[in-house]
């Protein structure tokens, strides 16, 4: 190793020690008076006092940011700076330094308790010589002097008391490990490359013409999922000498289990479904999480997945929700997945196996968590994208006919309709311009009163109707004769101009009952907002054609 030379040492010696010199200055100047609020403060003055707070400054930052010091030098330079810092806003404060000293002594009170006796001893040094150098210069009188020490004292032995209390002590650890553990999951995130920055979403939207064949955003995730389960039950089907490791997983309705994963040497498999409590599942719904069983009968038939008896020396069921989630009632206990694992020999399971197979349960749940997770961030983004290229389109368009097509094009992208239809307000009725979809085939130029059916309602109040987006009959949606009952869903936006009057209304409708959910109302109505100005736009535009042609 190449030595030293002595100008390394030089540069090193005065990074480590640069602020503390920094902070005994500012102590000095502070006892000897220079930032009272009777003296004449110079231009240098200034200037230490600015670079000591901004010094000050830095450290915090670079300390919230996780950058905590190594050396005991670093470790020390922050709390002095902060503590000349104080000591310099109570001399500034001048005739309200009687309440400005809760800043000092509230100050020394959480050094005490934040820092170990080698660090907090340095700050309570320098408070110690600057409230001396006040009193020997003349700046206070001996009793201000003992009383202030007697101030920090007491409220440093106060805070130090709270802290030690065991609820205070608790809370802390919590907020400490919960710190402790969000640092680390950045970082390592951050070592994955997780957090690395891709290309923006807006910069990879597809074309409209993709988004109809487009892949549900969960299918990828669902393959991940299983291929990830595949894995993990073959690592341990082998590691322990399985016959068979299977997940079974409860229906959304919760009548039935079905086989999702299985690692196995046997081929007399039979797929399911089988009904809930088959075999040995049922014993976990009567207030179990694990079942063990051995040795067991040479002609059992206790494994729904299994075709032929017996074949089975040991086994072990267990709850894979229950491994991650504490119970506080069987009455409402739910069907959870079950963790199925046997093998031929009969001997018991013992305490490093159980310890095994819990552990999987839980990994399995935490990845079926995590599955949950990546699919709706998947689906959101795939809303979001969806919202982005309706408007592209919209934006991309001029001319009314142009409006219409990408108004259609753009709720399309949103949701599967049956029924779309644009009506513009004209005095006190409105016609409707474009119509697709089921009932659509003579309504375009049709004319309808403002009194009557929803769309006519829509347009006088400004607001979506009917409730819910679902119709049931049997009122009419344009007049008495166009009531469509064989919607199920029905949604009908008025298109407000910004100064919130409607110029007409966008119908959207769908056999199936349930189709405009919340989210799909609120980018719904964002479209239908921009269809309107749009629409406006285009109309100005049109006018402006028109008044342009008569004066040529």
């Amino acid at each position: 190793m190449k030595p030293q030379s002595f100008k390394d040492k030089a540069i090193r010696f005065a990074k480590t020690w640069y602020l503390i010199t920094l902070a005994a200055i500012g102590a000095f100047a502070v006892g000897t008076g220079a930032f009272d609020f009777n003296s004449t403060v110079t231009s240098w003055y200034i200037l230490l006092g600015t670079v000591i707070i901004a010094a000050g400054l830095l450290d915090i930052a670079h300390r919230l940011k996780g950058r905590l010091p190594a050396h005991f030098t670093a470790q020390i330079q922050g709390p002095l700076l902060w503590t000349v810092t104080a000591w310099m806003l109570l001399r500034m404060s001048g005739p309200y330094s009687k309440h400005a000293i809760i800043i000092p002594a509230g100050f020394i009170a959480w050094v005490v308790t934040t820092y170990p006796p080698k660090i907090f001893l340095f700050p309570i040094l320098f408070a110690f010589i600057m409230e001396a150098g006040l009193t020997i210069t003349g700046r206070q009188p001996v009793a201000e002097f003992a009383l202030n020490m007697l101030l920090y004292g007491l409220i440093a032995v106060f805070l130090v008391l709270f802290a030690r209390s065991q609820a205070y002590r608790k809370k802390l650890a919590g907020s400490i490990a919960r710190a402790k553990k969000k640092s680390d999951n950045r970082e390592y995130a951050n070592d994955l490359g997780i957090t690395a920055s891709g290309p923006s979403i807006l910069k990879t939207l597809p074309e409209f013409e993709a988004i109809e064949n487009k892949e549900q955003p969960g299918v990828s995730t669902i393959e991940t999922i299983t291929d990830s389960f595949d894995l993990q039950l073959e690592l341990i089907r082998q590691a322990l000498i399985l016959t068979t490791v299977a997940v079974l997983w409860p229906d959304i309705h919760g009548r039935e289990l079905r086989l999702r994963n299985i690692s196995t040497i046997r081929k007399d498999i039979q797929p399911g479904p089988y009904p809930i409590g088959a075999g040995i599942t049922g014993a976990l719904l009567r207030d179990r999480n694990e079942i063990t069983l051995a040795p067991v009968k040479a002609d059992f038939s206790g494994l729904p997945y299994y075709i032929k008896k017996g074949g089975v020396g040991s086994l072990l069921a267990v709850n894979i929700m229950d491994n991650l989630q504490e119970e506080t009632s069987h009455v409402d206990r739910k069907v959870s997945g079950i963790l199925c694992v046997d093998r031929t020999e009969k001997s018991d399971w013992n305490e490093s196996e159980l310890t095994i197979l819990k552990l999987l349960g839980k990994k399995l749940y935490l990845d079926i968590n995590m599955g949950r997770q990546i699919y709706t961030m998947n689906r959101e983004r795939n809303a979001f994208q969806q919202v982005c290229i309706g408007l592209r389109e919209l934006n991309s368009v001029l001319g009314l006919e142009p409006v219409f097509d990408a108004s259609i094009k753009a709720v399309r992208t949103l949701v599967q309709t049956d029924f779309i239809a644009i009506s513009l307000l004209q005095g006190e009725y409105h016609s409707i311009v474009r119509a697709e979809g089921l009932h659509a085939k003579n309504l375009p130029g049709m004319e309808f009163s403002k009194n009557e059916g929803i769309v006519g309602q829509v347009m006088k109040i400004n607001r979506s109707l009917p409730a819910g987006a679902e119709y049931r009959g049997p009122a009419p949606i344009f007049s008495k004769e166009q009531r469509f009952p064989d919607f199920g869903s029905l949604l009908i936006l008025p298109l407000q101009k910004e100064k919130g009057d409607s110029i007409g209304a966008l119908t959207v409708a769908a056999r199936k009952p349930g189709v405009f959910t919340r989210h799909r109302r609120d980018i719904l109505e964002l479209i239908a907002a921009q269809v309107a100005i749009k629409i406006d736009l285009a109309q100005a535009h049109k006018q402006i054609n028109k008044i342009a042609t008569i004066l040529s």
